[in-house]
């Protein structure tokens, strides 16, 4: 048994899940997703945010290095930072300056629900700032139509629908996450888009059965240089 183990695990493609069921219909929108702001590697952006669950609403500056990378503050009146959420891949840091706490996961790719009250992972976040479009693992894709839309349903290997992006007049308006069981975990909202620098970027609204999260765009400029250790949480 052994050495069968072996064997395969030196086979290339042995373990190798296989490729995702697309159909011809299905095929052109999941490319649109997929080179949506293709090539685009950092942003430095500034909006405005609000939290329904803290009931906050702010300016907000934030850089970020894809694909998961970003350090987000949010401003005062005087443009001084409250609070600041940074990433560098191997740890999330959030620092409320006013009160002078600072907390500390050694995470990768945390869920932000603790935060948000939103389930969405930071990588997905990252995207929709990014003006991409974040799409999960899937095993088969296709295109249903609705009386004013295309939705693009990506399903499990269990047939459990994960995720539904939605297409009208030819821009995505919508996305739908679903968990690895199919119930629902946050839906995302996403304005018309403004182009800049060659890329597309769109506001948008995220919400959760617990919460609800909106970015306002008001500027951003594509591939800034970032000094790398703008996102070290030990050097904030």
């Amino acid at each position: 048994m052994a050495v069968t183990l072996v064997l395969l695990a030196g086979c290339p493609g042995v373990f190798a899940p296989p490729s995702p069921d697309i159909t011809p219909e299905a095929a052109p929108f999941l490319n649109a997703v997929r080179h949506r702001n293709q090539g685009l590697s950092g942003l430095k952006g500034l909006g405005k945010i609000r939290f329904s669950a803290r009931g906050m609403v702010a300016d907000a500056a934030w850089i970020l290095s894809l694909p998961g990378k970003i350090r987000l503050a949010v401003l005062g009146p005087a443009g001084q930072p409250l609070q600041t959420l940074s990433a560098d891949g191997k740890k999330l840091i959030s620092i409320d300056h006013h009160q002078g706490k600072r907390r500390g996961w050694p995470v990768s790719d945390p869920e932000l629900d603790g935060m948000l009250r939103i389930p969405i992972r930071l990588s997905d976040l990252v995207f929709l700032l990014a003006g991409k479009i974040p799409v999960t693992g899937f095993s088969s894709a296709a295109l249903v139509s609705g009386p004013d839309e295309r939705i693009l349903v990506l399903k499990n290997w269990r047939n459990v629908v994960r995720q539904k992006i939605f297409f009208r007049d030819g821009r995505i308006t919508r996305i739908d996450r679903m968990r690895n069981d199919g119930r629902f975990a946050w839906r995302a909202f996403l304005d018309a888009p403004v182009s800049t620098g060659g890329y597309e970027f769109s506001s948008f609204q995220l919400e959760s059965a617990q919460g609800r999260f909106e970015m306002a765009f008001r500027r951003c400029v594509p591939d800034p240089d970032i000094d790398p250790a703008a996102f070290t949480p030990d050097k904030l």
